[in-house]
């Protein structure tokens, strides 16, 4: 047997064959260790043979015995060398590494699917799990288009010198932002009417330690609508505040039991109505993302969204649904409520005869406050992984956007991936880019809604 690529025989690639990558370094290793025994084989020919020439001149002296001491010992060394490259030839081929030394322990590698693949993620089983309900998600996000025709010039943006000035007077425009060491958040206020009507989204951020001291980080944003900001508010408050406790007090920590005390949270803001307003339609959406070691939770309520991107291919994957009349399972859902729907404009009409374009809410009394959860991880194993349920990322490569739909209608998730990425490369801080995305939605023709995004370098 040969060894692929040359014709040195490798006696042993039979019994122990070996990697790929290690066959170039053995093959080296085994022709030193021949030559070697050449070498070796040469000195005992010359020993004996130099001996035997002695022992005819034995009588000459002292002299012949010197020489056939000198003799004998070239032949021993000989012979040593050779029985040492024939044991280290065997060590060799057949992978011996001393008895001593222990096998190096390899990581375990996740269960599931690498969202840096870039591969297409096909739905997954039909129950409803939180690896179903994200297969569901990135397959709506393949198919996303968005609300608003006017062009999205975000990408062209990028390399227009004026860009940081134009970005630095919208603060004259209301331009709220945030900047913190791995994310940013910016706000910009409605266009509408007059443009004094109240500001009715808002971000949140909050890291904290449990009692036994895993860190935690939680990301959000939140769409109110036709209250002021009441409720987008409130829900913010619930997320910022009341999930920490909340998650100090759970029996552990598992996925099950996470996804169990969101989605009671936020039913627990929509019962909380003390000081709410009157009118029908007041209400919230709500995204926010609850890092606990290698997983990150996603949880949605309505039509804001989430969506990672990775911006040195760049692709991008949608990781919520958004709750929208046009969606086929949330329109069931609201029809069995009794609840009529607008088919020209795919609008719930609500008993109060106003309409609603979400399906699903906070604060509206009519509509389902569904909460739904997903999540990924960053590719270091968790003894909850199913290997149906995870997809993972890679740390260092993604960032993770929540944005309400004021963002969304305005920007498709291919041109947020590409908008996203030389910024990215350029070491820009997240909020820069925040800053910048909101810039540019705000550009989009016929955009007049409030515009919220926060950037997440994961």
């Amino acid at each position: 047997m040969s060894c692929e690529g040359c014709g040195f025989p490798n006696f042993f690639s039979s019994i122990a064959p070996i990697d790929e990558e290690d066959a170039y370094c053995q093959k080296v290793a085994t022709v030193a260790l021949f030559t070697l025994g050449l070498i070796g084989m040469a000195l005992v020919a010359s020993g004996v043979a130099g001996w035997g020439g002695m022992r005819e001149w034995w009588d000459a002296g002292i002299l012949a015995e010197m020489g056939t001491v000198c003799s004998l010992t070239i032949a021993g060394i000989g012979g040593i060398v050779i029985i040492g490259d024939i044991a280290t030839i065997l060590c060799v081929n057949l992978g011996y590494k001393g008895t001593t030394q222990e096998e190096p322990k390899q990581a375990k590698k996740p269960n599931g699917i690498n969202l840096d693949d870039n591969k297409p993620i096909k739905i997954l089983e039909d129950n409803d799990t939180m690896g179903k309900r994200l297969s569901r998600a990135i397959e709506e996000g393949e198919k996303n288009t968005k609300e608003l025709k006017g062009k999205w010039d975000g990408v062209e943006f990028i390399n227009d010198p004026s860009l940081d000035e134009r970005v630095r007077s919208l603060r004259e425009e209301g331009l709220s932002f945030m900047a913190a060491p791995n994310f940013g958040a910016a706000t910009l206020p409605n266009t509408k009417g007059d443009g004094k009507r109240p500001v009715e989204d808002c971000f949140a951020s909050k890291t904290f330690t449990l009692e036994d001291g895993t860190k935690v980080n939680i990301y959000g944003v939140f769409d109110g609508h036709g209250d002021a900001g009441y409720w987008s508010t409130q829900m913010s408050r619930y997320v910022c505040e009341e999930l920490p406790n909340r998650l100090d007090q759970l029996p552990d920590r598992s996925p099950a039991t996470i996804e169990t005390m969101l989605k009671q949270l936020s039913l627990d803001c929509q019962k909380d109505r003390k000081g709410a307003p009157s009118s029908p339609v007041a209400g919230t959406t709500a995204v926010y993302a609850l890092q606990i070691g290698a997983l990150t939770y996603i949880a949605n309520v309505g039509d804001s969204r989430a969506v990672l991107v990775n911006c040195f291919i760049p692709c991008s994957y949608q990781l919520t649904e958004d709750a929208e009349i046009k969606n086929k399972r949330f329109r069931n859902a609201v029809e069995d409520l009794g609840l009529p729907i607008s088919e020209w404009n795919n609008r719930v009409s609500l008993p109060s005869g106003q309409n609603i374009n979400v399906a699903n809410d906070i604060g509206i009394k009519e509509l389902p406050t569904l909460t739904e959860v997903t999540y990924i991880s960053n590719g270091e194993y968790t003894s909850y992984e199913k290997e149906k349920d995870l997809l993972y990322y890679q740390a260092g490569k993604n960032y993770l956007i929540l944005a309400t739909d004021g963002f969304t209608d305005a920007c498709s998730n291919s041109e947020l991936s590409l908008t996203v990425q030389k910024p990215a490369k350029l070491g820009k801080h997240p909020s820069e880019i925040a800053r910048h995305l909101a810039y540019s939605a705000r550009l989009v023709e016929g955009n007049l809604d409030d515009i919220t995004v926060l950037v997440v370098k994961l």
